[in-house]
């Protein structure tokens, strides 16, 4: 965990912010949302993945998992389908 300012913490991610696909690292994050009880969702893009990071947790947990690809149930690399993540996102929450 890296620690920016007096109020801010990274809470995904490596310090010189290389991507990756493990449950600490995020690849291509494109919305993010912080719920009432601290919970933080990320729409991972790269990774095709929704993950949720509980309070005080640097892990997240897998809430939506996908491939890539032009099935109803796959990501693509479109902007469409990146749009349709975060609505995704947003439906799955509330």
């Amino acid at each position: 965990m890296a620690v920016w300012a007096n109020n801010a913490t990274t809470v995904a991610g490596s310090r010189i912010g290389s991507p990756g696909s493990g449950l600490t690292r995020l690849n291509a994050p494109i919305g993010v949302i912080v719920i009432n009880n601290g919970s933080i969702y990320v729409a991972d893009s790269g990774n095709f993945r929704v993950l949720r990071f509980p309070p005080n947790s640097v892990i997240g947990i897998l809430v939506i998992n996908s491939t890539s690809g032009t099935n109803l149930n796959q990501f693509s690399s479109s902007k469409y389908s990146i749009d349709w993540l975060i609505i995704v996102l947003f439906v799955f929450l509330f």
